[in-house]
Parts: structure tokens; sequence; C-alpha cells
């Protein structure tokens, strides 16, 4: 499909949305007419498959849960049933498959292979979605819009490249999958943070880097005054998505998967293997001057931890949002650690965020789908579509009025028994609220205004400009994320909607090439492999998959 034929798609799929809302109506709380409807005790409604609603709605939910245990029976998950009978017009008969999030995604792929699906379950990715829904095994959603107010305010959004429906459509507009969406003042932050030892560097007067020459000189000046130790850690491990290697290759802007340049669409490795040769001998440098931690690609989250606390690791590329400030809680290593602006990269430019400038409408590409076999499917459309709702976002947010927060003003703040304790998110997690990370309460996702986590987590150490001060975590992230510094790698989502078909065509030729990439740029930076061998791993590359078939299906698709 050309550009201008995805245009007509998106204009089609527009004029839908539109004569929806014109059709439906302001639906308010209306539901289907029962006791949401705010007019009392009705007759039965009218189901919209036809016959009556039932009186009694049972589903099943196969989902994770996040902490030590889920969000039944906390006081928001109570309410969060109450709001949902109340606008549904039925009671609600609910079997919880839960399982840790750990569990949960090992068993992703037998889960999906096995065909037995709860009613509702959450898909870790749109490709699993669109595959799944193009066999038959899932709810076309495109067809149901009229059932969906609350959530067709997120479809339609667009940040300048389409609407951002079309991250979780086929190329004919057909979607499986509620959005992965949130209602934020600015743009929440995300990955990667840059974040260093404030205390250390300010000790021995080394300058925070401006850029990555000035990133190993700091590391080497670390390296000097402490050699027991590896200045350069890694948040996450090797295999990860967020590795650190992720991070320096989009600093340098670049991918080691397909991605939107902003021209075109390119597979890095080889497309842009000159690039990526780069980054892999910066970090080989540094691997080799016993500057990176020798763990990087091994290490557990836990080891991590450990190191960063006691002194092992002075500064990290690739740190999640929130990291520093809940490092600087520690009372039994007691130390700052702050986030600075990310350096210029190896050729002393700007690099690309993760996020995008402004306001962010999708997180990711996960989101929960409703299997072609559940009964009742309209009400369980609209339950999922009344997670979107304005009260429904306040819920999984701020939680329940007087009880985790107040309102004063216009303005709300959690209760001071839940700012001022030891561990606010705890404090939260108590009553299912979802802010807390860990107990989360109703279907995930459930749509969230994120901005809240700088009211819990408070002011963190940062720098930038040449100062050293105080700052929201989020915001001076979100901040950072310029015009300049957005990836235009968050474009090709939206840009490009695959078939089932395509989807099987690009991971048939990329993932054995991926994998081989993956396993040797480890080989690569430790030194297992020498750089004289780059152009045969480049062959080595070409002859594992016909990576130009895919590039060719995805530009065409520009046109």
């Amino acid at each position: 499909m050309g550009r201008k034929k995805m245009r007509t798609r998106l204009s089609v799929l527009a004029f839908v949305l539109a004569a929806l809302v014109a059709l439906t109506g302001c639906t308010g709380n209306s539901g289907t007419g029962g006791k949401g409807s705010g007019g009392g005790e009705t007759t039965p409604p009218v189901s919209e498959e036809g016959g009556t609603e039932p009186e009694v709605l049972s589903f099943t939910v196969y989902q994770p849960y996040f902490g030590a245990e889920t969000a039944r029976g906390t006081r928001v998950d109570q309410v969060w049933q109450e709001m949902m009978e109340e606008y549904l017009g039925v009671k609600l008969d609910i079997t919880w498959e839960e399982l840790p999030w750990g569990d949960f995604n090992e068993k992703r792929p037998i889960y999906l292979a096995s065909g037995e699906f709860a009613d509702i379950f959450l898909l870790n990715n749109v490709d699993e979605a669109i595959k799944a829904g193009e066999r038959g095994a899932l709810v076309d959603l495109s067809t149901k819009l009229d059932l969906m107010p609350y959530s067709r305010k997120f479809l339609e959004s667009d940040l300048g490249y389409g609407p951002e429906v079309n991250k979780i459509s086929t190329p004919e507009g057909k979607f499986y999958t509620f959005p992965n969406a949130g209602d934020w003042a600015y743009q929440p932050g995300g990955l990667p943070q840059y974040v260093y030892r404030f205390d250390i560097f300010q000790k021995h007067n080394i300058p925070i880097p401006g850029n990555l020459e000035e990133y190993y000189n700091a590391a080497k000046r670390l390296k000097e005054l402490y050699p027991d130790a590896y200045p350069v850690g890694s948040g996450f491990a090797g295999s990860d998505p967020n590795s650190i290697q992720k991070s320096l290759f989009e600093l340098n802007r670049t991918s080691a998967d397909i991605f939107f340049n902003g021209d075109k669409f390119l597979f890095g490795p080889i497309d842009d293997s000159a690039g990526i040769k780069r980054v892999l001998e910066y970090l080989n440098k540094l691997y080799e001057e016993k500057l990176l931690d020798p763990e990087f690609f091994t290490q557990t989250n836990e080891q991590q931890i450990e190191k960063s606390l006691t002194g092992k690791i002075f500064m990290m590329p690739n740190s999640f949002t929130g990291w520093a400030g809940n490092h600087n809680k520690s009372t039994e290593y007691p130390q700052t650690w702050g986030v600075a602006r990310h350096p210029l990269n190896l050729d002393g430019k700007v690099g690309w965020y993760q996020t995008p400038a402004g306001k962010e409408v999708f997180r990711g590409n996960t989101g929960p789908v409703i299997s072609a076999s559940a009964a009742n499917q309209d009400l369980l459309i609209k339950l999922m579509d009344y997670q979107y709702s304005p009260e429904m976002i306040n819920l999984f947010t701020w939680g329940i009025e007087g009880e985790t927060y107040v309102e004063t003003n216009g303005e709300k703040n959690f209760l001071d028994e839940i700012l001022l304790a030891d561990d606010p998110y705890g404090e939260l997690a108590k009553f299912g609220v979802n802010t807390s990370g860990s107990v989360r309460s109703g279907i995930q996702w459930g749509a969230q205004a994120l901005e809240t986590s700088d009211k819990i987590a408070g002011k963190i150490p940062v720098y930038a400009d040449g100062k050293y001060y105080e700052e929201y975590n989020y915001l001076f992230h979100s901040l950072g994320s310029t015009p300049e510094a957005t990836s235009p790698i968050l474009m090709g989502p939206s840009l490009v909607s695959l078939s089932a078909e395509e989807l099987e065509l690009r991971d048939s030729n990329l993932v054995p090439i991926k994998t081989h990439f993956d396993g040797e740029s480890i080989r690569f930076i430790t030194g297992q492999r020498k750089f004289d061998t780059w152009d045969k791993f480049i062959e080595e590359l070409k002859g594992m998959g016909n990576y130009e078939a895919v590039t060719t299906m995805y530009n065409e698709k520009l046109k």
C-alpha cells in the first residue's frame, strides 16, 4: 500500500469514527440502558448482539500481576467493579486467571499456541494480536467503534504522522487490541536516562559529560580513583530490549532492527553497518580498558542494584526513569545519584530519545484483547472501553477521594499519610492504586495520568546547562525530549501497517539475522571477536535472511 493509499485508509477511518460519534451521540454513563443510565431501575436492556442482556455478566480474564500479590480484594478494585456494574447495568462475575509477570511472559508462547483463551487476556505486542486476529481468534474492534466512545479519543489522537490507531492496525484498518494508553499533561519520560553518582563527580571535580568523548574521559578518571570499580554499568542485561547497546545505538541515531530514519526504512545491522560498528567499537574500548562492567550482559537486576549501591559503578547510560530517586533513599548506603541530559553522540550531535516531544498517547504496543469465542462480546467491549473514561483514569491514577487523595481548588494530591510514608508506592499498593506500579486494579492495562509519579517521588538531583539543581524526574526527562531529539523510529508504526502474512515474511527473514547479530555484538564488545572480521560478519548476516525483501516491503508502503 503506497502513501497515497494509506492516506485514503486514514481518511476513511477518520470518516467512520466521526460518523459513529454522530450516531452514538453523548454516551456518558449510559451503558446499555441499565442502572448506569442514571434513571434508576429499567426494563432489561436489549443486547447489541440481539436478545436480552444477562443480569450477570460472567467472563474470564488472563493477565499478569506485578508485585507479591494481585489487586483482588483491595478498595480500588472493589470500587472498579462497582463502577463497572453501574455503567453496564449488569452484575459482574469475573474469574481471574493471574500469573506473576515473569511467569506470564515465559508461558505466553505456550498460551498463544494452545488456542484456548480466556474471554479477555493481555498480549505483549501488536504483532501477536494481528496474527491471532487474522486467524479469527480475536474480536475485530474496528467494527465496534460505536461501542468505544472513551478509547476512541486515544485511537484518533495524532502526533503529526497519522492517527495512533495505525500503530495497532492492519493495512485494511482492522485492529484487535485495546491501546496501552494514558492521559498525560506532558510526556512522562521513559528510557533511557543517563545517571551519575553526583556526590562522587562533585567530590573529585569531574565534569558531567557533555558528549561521548567526555563520557569516556570521566570513566577513565573514576577508574584511576577507584581501581576496583567498573565505572560504567548497565541498567539492564545485554539481552534485554533496553540494553546498553540499544541506548548507545539510539544516541547515535541508528538501530539494530528495522527502523524509519525520517526518509525511509533501513535494517540497521546491514544498511547502517558503519554506524552500528562505531557504537560497538566504543563499547569495546570501554570494556577493554575495564571501564565497563564485564557482567553488563549477564547480570540480574539484583546484582546491578548491589553494584550501584556499593560503589562498584558510578554512571549508567540506560537507567529507567525513577531509578536514581529510589537509590537516594538508601539509609545503609548514603549516596546521591542524579540524572543529566543525554551527552552528544559520536558525531557531536543530539541523539534520539525513545519518547516523543510533547504529549505521548500510546505507551509501548501491548494491550488487552477479546477472544472471538467469548459470549456477550459487546458488553465486554463496553467494559474495556470504560477503563479509558475520565472517572476510571482518575480511579487508576489517584484512587478514592478521601481515602487516598484530596482535591483542593481543583488540584489533586495524595494524602500526607501516603506522601510522607517511607514507601509511598507501597502505601498506594495496599489500596490497589495502579500508580503504585505493583498492585494494579481492573484489567491490564488501565489508562492512567502518569504525571502523578512526580508528585509521589518528589524532586531529584539533576544536571543541565552547567548547573546542578533539583527537578521532578519525569518533567526533567520530558524537557530533554525536544523535536530535534525525537526519534523518527517512533513514526514507523504509524506509517506502515502489516498484515499477518507480511509479519510472517518479516519475521522469517529478520529473526535469524537479529538473533545472530545480538550474540555476535556481545562478542565484539568483549573482544571475543575482532573487528577485522566485520565485513565477514556482515556477509554472514546477509546469508541468514532476505532483509532486502523486508525493507522493500516497508518502503513500498511509503510511496
